[in-house]
């Protein structure tokens, strides 16, 4: 005798029924799991990458390795807050220093003698065709 085809109920690949029919069945269902991550203090802290180049990486399975991982994003992600805010070494300048200052013995400044004559080539004005 051949057997049905199962078939499959849309409600049957919802996770709250698995759970449910796990529940029933009087077996514990294991909701949301992630791998575990095993440390290795004899693995390097540093990996090749497996990029096929001869770039370096950090190495998740070492406890050093992992923390660098870490403390990189955070220091990166500090980083672009302060960029964004204007804060700390990225701030604004409150008082911007002067590009030019008074001359120290008080003499008024005398324009150059090309000033004075108006010609565009000296005064620095644009020039028309």
């Amino acid at each position: 005798m051949p057997r049905a085809a199962k078939t499959t109920r849309k409600s049957d690949l919802c996770h709250t029924n698995r759970v449910a029919q796990a529940a029933r069945d009087g077996r514990p269902m294991r909701t949301h799991t992630l791998p575990p991550v095993y440390f290795d203090e004899d693995e390097p802290v540093f990996r090749r990458s497996k990029w096929g180049t001869s770039n370096y990486e950090y190495n998740p399975r070492n406890p050093v390795g992992c923390a660098l991982t870490v403390i990189s994003v955070l220091v990166a992600g500090v980083v672009m807050l302060l960029m964004y805010h204007h804060a700390g070494p990225f701030a604004h300048p409150s008082d911007p220093t002067p590009t030019w200052s008074e001359p120290e013995d008080g003499l008024p400044i005398i324009p150059p003698p090309h000033a004075a004559t108006g010609d565009p080539v000296f005064s620095g004005a644009p020039s028309d065709p």
